[in-house]
Formats: structure tokens, sequence, C-alpha cells
């Protein structure tokens, strides 16, 4: 079973430091193999937003892997735990807020623990819709300028203003939600400066759907760099892809095609390797054309691990491997 996860956040180009905080890695918990994703947005209207975002995430991380007791509970009091250190001050800072967005996948269980405080969000990618699982810890308020109700085109201006962060409450009640994960294709998180982006959609599926998730990642924050207004933080998880996926049929009743199936890089995995070993160039020519019509290519070394399997088999597609190595 593959899991592919991957965290980033973007400063804001205006800005010195980046207020949003990022999280993904494969840990222990209570004894159990577990993947956490953490996103936090602190409030830039507050005091060091930057410090609060980042506190957050370390005081999640380091109080969840010393707990003993079950993943709900583990993750509601690491969460408590870290919200009452923030209230308490950071580095002699006080009345620091931040959002913040988590989720816990165990794949044995298969099952996703989340929790959401404040407007950052959780999505669920079901065939090719995000469905938003989180609910914003938010409500309009009328802008007022010395005073003054603010006014564009005759309409009062309206600000979106937190009820309820990270740093606000010492008594922060937290809620832990789970939910089935084979019911997803994958999970993500974002910051209002990721999910406002006019292309999000397209930008959260070709992560999720990515082969290498961390050459994506660049390009994608390469790309988004003039675009954002607001420091951007994404976190997304590609849950296990349907192994029974008949990749072979796909490929021949969709020939030349350039989608790509949402889930089914680990099946194009297996079935290259499988491929190699059982000799089967005339598929192997096929999976590698596929490749190369969608741009589709693992990172730099497992294409070389890859061809050194063909090599070692003595595939006659050994120049074809060669080829699209040469094309990342």
């Amino acid at each position: 079973m593959s899991i592919n996860h991957i965290a980033f956040s973007t400063r804001k180009p205006s800005k010195k430091r980046c207020g949003d905080a990022s999280f993904s890695a494969e840990m222990e918990v209570s004894g159990e193999n577990i993947v956490l994703l953490i996103v936090a947005d602190g409030v830039s209207k507050a005091p060091k937003d930057w410090l609060a975002s980042e506190s957050v995430v370390d005081f999640v991380t380091e109080e969840i892997q010393k707990s003993k007791k079950s993943l709900p509970d583990a993750l509601a009091e690491a969460i408590e735990v870290a919200n009452r250190r923030i209230w308490l001050g950071v580095e002699d800072t006080f009345g620091m807020l931040t959002t913040l967005s988590l989720v816990l996948y165990h794949p044995e269980k298969e099952k996703l623990y989340w929790c959401n405080i404040g407007d950052s969000r959780i999505f669920g990618l079901k065939l090719t819709d995000w469905i938003q699982l989180s609910t914003d810890d938010s409500t309009s308020t009328p802008y007022k300028e010395n005073g003054k109700l603010k006014l564009q085109n005759g309409a009062p201006v309206m600000l979106s203003v937190l009820t309820r962060a990270i740093g606000s409450d010492d008594e922060l009640k937290v809620n832990i939600q789970e939910v089935p994960s084979n019911e997803y294709i994958a999970i993500a998180l974002a910051s209002d400066g990721f999910y406002e982006l006019s292309g999000f959609n397209s930008y959260a599926t070709s992560l999720a759907s990515s082969a290498d998730m961390e050459k994506e990642a660049q390009q994608i924050q390469s790309r988004i760099n003039s675009e954002i207004q607001d420091d951007a933080s994404f976190a997304v998880l590609r849950l296990p892809g349907n192994l029974n996926f008949d990749l072979r049929k796909y490929l021949t009743e969709n020939k030349g095609s350039t989608n790509i199936p949402t889930g089914v890089l680990d099946v194009l995995e297996k079935e290259i390797r499988q491929s190699i070993i059982a000799k089967d160039d005339e598929y192997l020519k096929m999976l590698l054309d596929f490749m190369s019509t969608t741009d589709l290519y693992y990172s730099k070394p497992k294409m070389i691990e890859i061809l050194e399997l063909m090599i070692a088999h003595k595939s006659q597609l050994v120049q074809n491997m060669t080829l699209l190595i040469r094309k990342i």
C-alpha cells in the first residue's frame, strides 16, 4: 500500500514572514501508525501570526506523540493543550490567534479523524469533486472606517470575522469527527489564502493525482506566487488507490487519452513492475506510452529504479524509459 502526502506554505510576497504553517508526516501515536496533516493560519491582526501558526503545529505534534490514549482522545487532548499554551503566551508574546485544520489518517482501520477551528478548511475528493467537510467558524460583520460604515455601490462592505480560534479561550471545546477513509480518493487542508484562489480545484486535483507530489507542489507554488493575496497553505493526502482497477482494460478502451484516472497511480507502478518481470513488452509499451501522453512521471530516483529493473530483466523498452527520464 502506498501513502502519498505533502504540505507547503507560501508567503505573500509583500510580507517578511509567512503567517501560515503546514505539516504532513507519518508517525506512531499510541502504538499505531498514522499519517498526520495540519494547516494553521495565524491571524495577522493579532501579534506575531507566524509564531502563532508555527507554535500550534509544534505543540500539537509534540503532544500527540506523547499520548497513550485512543486516537480520538489523544487528538482532542493535544489540540486542547496546544490551545492553552498559545493562550498562556509563547516567547513572552500574548494574544496570538491562529486557525487550525487537522486530519489524522489510520491506514489499518481505514478511518479519518479530523478537527477544524477557524476558517481554514478540510476537503474530501469524491470522483472529480472536492467536498468541503468542515464548517467555518466565522461570521460576517459590516466594515467601519473611522467609526463610519463603509459602502460600496450603496451596499455595506462586509468582513469575515472568526468566531473561534486557537488562543482565543483557555477552555476551547474540541470535537473530533470520524469518517471512513474509503469514501474519499484524497483529503486536503487549505488556508483561506489557498482555497480562495481561482484555480483552487485545479491545483488541488493536480497535486492529489500527481505521481511526484514534491515536484508538482514546487510548480504550483511558483504559479500562485503572483496571484496570492494572502499567505497560502495546503496539505494533501492521497488515499490508497483501488488495486483492483483494471488498467489494461482502461488503456485498451481509451487509447491516446490524456485523462488520468484519479487513484490509478498505485496500480500503474504495480502494473509496470509486473509487466517488466513477465516480459510483457506489449503491455509495458502501452503503460509507458500512457505516461508519455499524459506527462505522468514518478520522481527521478523511482524512474531510475524502474529503469534498472528493466535492464536487469533485459526489456526491449529500455530506450523508451530512458527517453521518459530525460523529460523530467
